[in-house]
């Protein structure tokens, strides 16, 4: 038995190339076009701090001009959505802005488009599967979280306040294929720990699907 400390993986790649390919690709996909932007701007900050190489680690953001009001954690204040790739050193680069989304869902003015739209996640599990390939894929999201059921009616995960929306239960497997599913799928947001939705995203369904869920089924 050896105790020893744990150190970066090897990576014969340059952290600057273009394409990395790698064990792992981290696909974190923040609808923060509400009033939780400081916990997702703070859980950013903490991931720009912690890597250290090895993997692939890819950002989706979606801000709200409400919300948004810090401009060191991406080096600028903005809002809509943008992706970005977290570097070594406490780096970050911007890879998407806006109007990469454009063709995907319509936005209500000044590229402000819906990151409750499950057709700009499917653009964006595409987009790093695309451009960051690797042997295994996880995918974090982090924004509000309504579970299977509420008094609205069927709801989901990732809550859009401009469009007032959220990606439901059903549209995971009715608008994403099975090659979008991902090993593991961590859901940062309330009530996300439920059968129905674990029932929906089970292996071997034909459609999207993970293999792990790390979920909470009360409020975070």
């Amino acid at each position: 038995m050896f105790y020893c400390c744990s150190v970066p993986i090897d990576q014969t790649e340059e952290d600057d190339s273009d394409r990395i390919s790698v064990d792992w690709t981290m696909m974190f996909y923040l609808g923060a076009d509400n009033n939780l932007e400081y916990d997702l701007l703070r859980n950013v900050k903490a991931i720009k701090g912690a890597y250290q190489g090895g993997c692939n680690v890819i950002i989706f953001i979606d801000r709200s001009a409400f919300y948004s009001i810090n401009s060191t954690i991406f080096g600028e204040n903005f809002s809509g959505c943008r992706i970005y790739r977290v570097k070594r050193d406490n780096r970050i680069e911007l890879l998407e802005k806006e109007d990469y989304f454009y063709d995907t869902t319509p936005d209500s003015g000044g590229y402000n488009f819906n990151s409750a739209d499950i057709l700009v996640l499917k653009k964006f599990i595409e987009y790093c599967k695309n451009n960051f390939p690797a042997r295994y894929y996880s995918l974090i999201i982090g924004s509000h979280g309504g579970g299977a059921r509420s008094a609205n009616g069927s709801r989901n995960i990732v809550y859009d306040e401009a469009y007032d929306e959220w990606i439901y239960t059903g549209q995971w497997t009715d608008y994403l294929s099975k090659e979008y599913s991902v090993d593991i799928l961590g859901l940062d947001a309330c009530f996300m720990g439920n059968i129905e939705f674990l029932y929906q995203i089970r292996r071997n369904n034909g459609r999207f699907s993970a293999d792990y869920v790390i979920a909470s089924p009360p409020t975070e």
